[in-house]
This record gives C-alpha cells, sequence and structure tokens, in this order.
C-alpha cells in the first residue's frame, strides 16, 4: 500500500455519492478540512482488518475488494464485496472487523479516500454545512451496503447448490442488464460466497451447462434457457 500525502484527489469523484450535494467548486476545500488522504493498494493488500481497529473513515472510489470472514478453524467464507463509491471502514465502528473476524482484501488495484468524521473539525465556516452532507452520504452508503447484504441472504436461503448457483447468476444478469454477464468471482471465490463446496460447484456448473440452462468460458456466463 503507498499513500499520499495531498488532499488533491487525483482519481474521478464526479460521480462519487460520497461527495453529492457538494458544489464542485467546494470539494477541495472541504477534503482539507477532513485531513483527507489517498491510499493505493494492490491486489492481496488488506484495506481493513483483523489485526486491527480502524482510526479513519476509508471510502473505497476505484477498484473492488471482498468481504472475507474466517472461522475458529481458520476456513474463508466471503460475505460479499465492496466496489467503488462505498464505505469500506469507519472510526464510527473502530472494531468492526476485529469482533467479526473480518478481512477486507483488494481483487486488483485499489483507490480510496481516508478521512475523520469523527475529530473536531477546524475549517471554514461554509465547509461545516458540506461536512455535514457528507455524514449523510455516508449513512445513506452503509444503508445501501445493508439492502445488498439482505439480497445475499435470499440468494444463500435456497436450498441446492443449483438454485444457489441459479439465483446468484440470475442476480449478475439483472445487474449487468444482459443475459451475458461477468462475474467477479473464480471457482473457489465463488463456492466461498455461496457456502459450497468448490467440487460441487464445479459439478454443478458441469451438469447446468449439459442441460442446456447457462454456458460459460472462465468468469464470464451466459443464461441460455
Amino acid at each position: 500500500m503507498s499513500d499520499t500525502d495531498s488532499p488533491t484527489i487525483d482519481a474521478p469523484v464526479d460521480e462519487l455519492s460520497l461527495l453529492e450535494g457538494i458544489p464542485a467548486e467546494k470539494r477541495a476545500s472541504v477534503l482539507r478540512c477532513l485531513n483527507a488522504r489517498v491510499a493505493r493498494f494492490e491486489k492481496g493488500d488488506i484495506l481493513a482488518g483483523r489485526a486491527h481497529g480502524t482510526s479513519c473513515t476509508r471510502y473505497l472510489i476505484e477498484g473492488e475488494a471482498l468481504i472475507v470472514r474466517y472461522d475458529a478453524a481458520g476456513n474463508r467464507s466471503i460475505l460479499g464485496s465492496y466496489r467503488e463509491d462505498a464505505v469500506v471502514a469507519s472510526e464510527l465502528a473502530p472494531q468492526f472487523c476485529v469482533a467479526n473476524c473480518l478481512d477486507i482484501v483488494a481483487t486488483g488495484p485499489c483507490t480510496t479516500i481516508d478521512f475523520s468524521i469523527s475529530q473536531e473539525i477546524e475549517g471554514c465556516p461554509c465547509c461545516i454545512k458540506h461536512i455535514n452532507r457528507i455524514k449523510g452520504n455516508l449513512v445513506a452508503s452503509l444503508t445501501d451496503m445493508n439492502m445488498q447484504l439482505v439480497k445475499r441472504l435470499d440468494t444463500l436461503a435456497n436450498r441446492s447448490t443449483r438454485e444457489k448457483v441459479l439465483a446468484y447468476l440470475q442476480e449478475r444478469s439483472q445487474e449487468a442488464g444482459s443475459r451475458t454477464f461477468s462475474i467477479p468471482y473464480n471457482r473457489q471465490e465463488l463456492a466461498d460466497y455461496l457456502y459450497i463446496e468448490r467440487s460441487a460447484l464445479s459439478r454443478e456448473l458441469s451438469r447446468m451447462q449439459r442441460e442446456g440452462i447457462i454456458s460459460y468460458d472462465r468468469n464470464r456466463f451466459a443464461l441460455t434457457s
């Protein structure tokens, strides 16, 4: 991981919901008031995790990261993923990852904005209302993440391996707006996400392809029936 001390964000932020409602000309000064810093991560780096609590709010602006949980025996499960424009850690719940045995792991190059919303803000008065807007935007982002976790529970509520796989692929198809789409997981990661054995997943995918229900090549899938 590498950091920069500059509050100037040299990555796309115009579409970030974090800054929604803040005039473009005010964003630099608001980020300075928050003592914002850019952090960059490579594949496999931990954005937040079991080893330590969180002293800042970390907001993902580029890339994707897996939410990985470990049980008492060290077995891994994937609870979901964070995509760009999401809160991945907050100083308002500094021990969240530690208490829940979670690691937030980059799937490739990632960029975050790190800042504090709990510290005393010493900025120009005009920035205070915009900082309050950021706090509201953070709450909305966390609410959206909760909704995604509820959708995940709907997928896991299916009993058979086939039902879980098909429910997941149908959800990804709807998100893509196409019957042909890519998924963000390799086979082991998909098995961990669906709470099934990798061998059982591979067998079921092969059967579904033979039956003409799906077709696939690596992580590229198509619903064919």
